[in-house]
């Protein structure tokens, strides 16, 4: 139930939030993003690092209304994404922290779970995440302007 609630909490915020036009320009970050979680997340699943509880309806060991929150949430993030160089590296370190607070929220709820797996290593997974969305949403936006 919690993983329903996640999406239906980040569907409404890029919903309300992002303009629509934005969305038209930016679904392949969305996208990206969807592909970026599922192959990290689904394998360090796989080779037992953590583990998804009380998911529902499970892609691959992802919980599906997990994964179909990065839809939105990519979008959110380029939407929010400074356009300033300068500021890129505060906004990924700040965004991987608030990911890492939401993570642990659900540790602390029980839904999920470390097994080999800590806190730390998280925050720099999602590092590594939004710096490979972030070099994709800037590419899209150059295929865009061209």
């Amino acid at each position: 139930m919690a993983w329903l609630i996640y999406m239906i909490i980040v569907w409404t915020v890029a919903l309300i939030f992002v303009p629509l036009k934005h969305w038209k320009k930016s679904w392949p970050v969305g996208i990206t993003a969807m592909v970026i979680v599922f192959i990290l997340d689904n394998t360090l699943e796989h080779l037992n690092a953590f583990k998804f509880w009380y998911g529902g309806i499970y892609l691959s060991g992802l919980p599906l209304y997990y994964w179909l929150c990065y839809f939105p949430g990519g979008i959110i993030f380029d939407y929010l994404r400074p356009y300033k160089h300068i500021w890129r590296l505060t906004y990924i370190l700040i965004v991987a922290f608030v990911y890492l607070l939401i993570e642990l929220v659900m540790i602390y709820s029980g839904y999920f779970q470390y097994i080999k797996w800590n806190a730390a290593m998280s925050y720099l997974l999602n590092i590594v995440g939004f710096t490979i969305s972030m070099w994709y949403a800037e590419w899209f936006e150059e295929l865009r302007n061209k």
